[in-house]
């Protein structure tokens, strides 16, 4: 199953609520955060702090991305034992975070718990497919949010080793550049959707851990995205069905967490706004798919997969 186009911004949307700030969401809001989390407490193994696997395609595998998610919603619930489980999983994905500096995916995160060490002679380094650099940018964005929403109900030693995460991750991503050869990285500042989210936990990660070069660099990063996306007021990975959600899900992080000096809170609110009217000018509510060409998608027809309109 693949999560495309609104679910990851919707889904970041309500977690910016306190705890204590459920019962004040709009009904549409606290149905969809219900929902969600109704939906995912029933793939939790509380056994493993991970959530299955929800593709059809493994077997009984369990997903970090989506557990780390979970976690979130967790924290934004609150109920319980929400917070223990939700400190169980983070912990769990921060302690399989790669850790050896001298391979390209260090400080990425697993893609399943149960997956062998990526350069293993049973699994060998794929980028994409045995490790994904991406996933630096999906866990350390969603790690920022529970550091800034939820603090208050999350250990000082689990605050700790979150910092000490993003400060890897930022590191690791560090790695990367742009390649035409795709076996290797692709990373551009139009591979709009992780460029923004690089850009954002190098800034934040530099600003809290009063690491200068790397706010520094979040903010360079910024600019060139910046410099491309106002050629045309268009995110540079144009019309998207999947990836699209996660471009305006990093640029709200771009507009709620860092400081007035920022470039990207200053650029932020005019992204996204340009980037809904196009959304706007190509969505049709009544079929529920965005009119072609599409830059990147995973099919024709967007009701075969998960969607939010």
């Amino acid at each position: 199953m693949r999560v495309t186009v609104l679910a990851p911004l919707g889904f970041a949307a309500l977690a910016f609520a306190a705890p204590s700030a459920l019962n004040s969401m709009s009904r549409n809001a606290r149905s969809l955060f219900t929902e969600s989390m109704n939906w995912m407490d029933d793939y939790y193994d509380p056994n493993t702090g991970y959530l299955f696997d929800f593709s059809a395609t493994t077997a009984l595998n369990h997903d970090t991305r989506s557990s780390v998610w979970y976690a979130l919603g967790l924290l934004a619930r609150n109920k319980g034992d929400d917070a223990t489980e939700a400190e169980k999983i983070i912990t769990n994905v921060i302690h399989a975070q790669y850790e050896d500096p001298k391979d390209e995916w260090y400080a990425t995160y697993q893609k399943e718990r149960e997956e062998p060490y990526v350069g293993s002679p049973h699994y060998p380094a794929k980028i994409y497919n045995s490790w994904d650099p991406n996933w630096r940018g999906f866990v350390g964005t969603t790690l920022i949010m529970a550091m800034e929403e939820y603090s208050a109900i999350i250990s000082k030693s689990t605050q700790k080793l979150i910092l000490q995460s993003l400060y890897n991750t930022t590191k690791g991503d560090e790695y990367r550049f742009g390649n035409t050869d795709n076996t290797k990285d692709n990373l551009y500042p139009a591979y709009s959707n992780p460029s923004i989210m690089r850009a954002f936990v190098s800034s934040w990660t530099g600003r809290r851990l009063h690491e200068k070069n790397m706010t520094a660099s979040g903010e360079k990063y910024a600019k060139d995205i910046i410099n491309l996306f106002n050629r045309a007021n268009t995110l540079s990975e144009f019309n998207s069905g999947t990836y699209t959600g996660v471009s305006l899900f990093g640029l709200l992080l771009w507009s709620k967490y860092l400081p007035e000096d920022s470039v990207m809170t200053k650029e932020a609110p005019s992204m996204i706004e340009h980037t809904w009217e196009a959304i706007g000018q190509l969505w049709h509510p009544g079929m529920k798919n965005i009119a072609g060409p599409w830059d990147r998608s995973y099919g024709y027809d967007m009701n075969r997969y998960l969607i939010l309109d």
